[in-house]
């Protein structure tokens, strides 16, 4: 049994380790594709790990103004935030060139991807108050979907980033395909369509899947391939109707979560004998 959680904009950077972060090649299109969005007259070569593309990469002044200017129109941001989210890139470009060394103390820290996320789900869910029979439940059963890293366990070390899953990659067309099957007509191609690939292929089919993320990632999945159960949060009002609202929903799926956590649920029909599973949750 998998459970599929959202990431979120805040993040914790309080708890995290001194250790190597593992970069996949899709999270390396990924971030590459953000550098070229960045800084449009770089030319790199379309084998992501080339020698060429390391040089030139080591070359670059990310902060340079032009640069701050083209990321603040793609990610429409406020001025003060544009700093802190490009030495995110710097860190994570850095660490994928492996010159990690280059990079100060205070800036080689890596975090446990359920430890480093915050927002209403996250706060419900209250991670560091879990014993650790609860927290290692989480190790196995939950899944992390980020538009960096694609489907990552929850203990998994990530670096902070931000990331907006409806950015375009800015890809060659023949590097694309070589990660994804679908013929694509031009030389852009949406983050969410990049990934869906590689989000199915993650967890096995036939797999009993809960799904506790939102739809903006959990329609990645092709749903027939597993055994899926989608959750409706919502409060119950006096004429029995029922409110919905993403603050209900948020707070929903992290209290069920760490529900499940605690009381080690391992099917769905156990989900049934919680204790809050008839003030807070519909019926299968």
């Amino acid at each position: 049994m998998k459970i599929i959680f959202s990431p979120a904009k805040t993040l914790h950077l309080n708890s995290y380790n001194e250790t190597t972060v593992s970069i996949s090649n899709p999270t390396r299109i990924v971030l590459l594709s953000l550098i070229k969005s960045i800084m449009p007259h770089l030319y790199l070569n379309t084998n992501i790990n080339s020698l060429e593309n390391i040089e030139l990469l080591k070359k670059t002044n990310i902060f340079d103004v032009n640069n701050k200017n083209n990321y603040k129109k793609l990610f429409k941001i406020s001025d003060k935030l544009i700093d802190q989210n490009l030495e995110y890139i710097q860190n994570l470009l850095r660490c994928m060139l492996n010159i990690s060394a280059e990079v100060p103390q205070t800036k080689r820290r890596a975090y446990k991807a359920v430890w480093m996320y915050g927002g209403m789900a996250y706060q419900a869910l209250d991670v560091r108050s879990l014993d650790t029979f609860a927290q290692e439940y989480l190790d196995r059963h939950l899944l992390i979907l980020s538009a960096l890293y694609g489907v990552i366990p929850a203990n998994t070390n990530i670096m902070p980033y931000r990331l907006d899953f409806n950015t375009a990659l800015k890809l060659p067309l023949d590097f694309i395909q070589q990660y994804n099957d679908e013929d694509n007509k031009t030389e852009t191609i949406s983050l969410r369509k990049f990934w869906k690939k590689f989000y199915n292929e993650y967890i096995d089919k036939g797999e009993t899947v809960i799904n506790l993320a939102s739809n903006e990632f959990s329609d990645l999945f092709d749903k027939t391939r597993y055994d899926w159960y989608d959750f409706d949060f919502f409060n119950l009002q006096e004429d029995n109707s029922k409110k919905r609202h993403s603050t209900i929903s948020k707070k929903g799926r992290g209290t069920l979560l760490r529900d499940m956590a605690v009381h080690n649920i391992q099917s769905v029909n156990d989900i049934k004998k919680l204790p809050n599973y008839g003030r807070i949750y519909e019926q299968l």
